[in-house]
């Protein structure tokens, strides 16, 4: 049978998290000395550095919503419910969005896609009777 989860993905998504709390350290660091004078926010600093200040605010929700998913996980993984469904929903979820959009427009993927929704839409069927 073919396997379509990922090997140690609760520990591969938690290693992704490292990094990604490493970055937003950094970004925040960066961002407020691009904001600060004397130490202290600057209005029009920070009027200045919007972009880099709204980049700073998606980093952070972006950060926040891979902890939460690594803790979901793993609190399914302690109640031994962490099957292929819940392994394949976390993964895409952990997916750079940036790459799938690199997919957009490949009529492999469009079709394998199709392909999977109709298989979960018999699956929701079967399993609503």
């Amino acid at each position: 049978m073919l396997s379509i989860t990922v090997p140690h993905l609760l520990a591969r998504c938690e290693e992704a998290l490292f990094s990604a709390e490493g970055l937003l350290a950094a970004a925040k660091s960066s961002v407020a000395d691009m904001v600060s004078v004397d130490g202290k926010i600057s209005p029009s600093a920070l009027d200045r550095e919007q972009r880099a200040t709204h980049g700073l605010a998606w980093l952070a929700t972006y950060v926040e919503a891979l902890r939460q998913m690594a803790r979901w996980g793993r609190s399914l993984e302690q109640a031994k419910k962490f099957g292929d469904i819940e392994q394949l929903t976390d993964s895409l979820r952990h997916y750079s969005w940036t790459a799938l959009a690199e997919l957009k427009g490949d009529a492999q993927v469009l079709r394998k896609l199709d392909e999977a929704e109709k298989l979960l839409k018999d699956l929701k069927k079967a399993l609503g009777k």
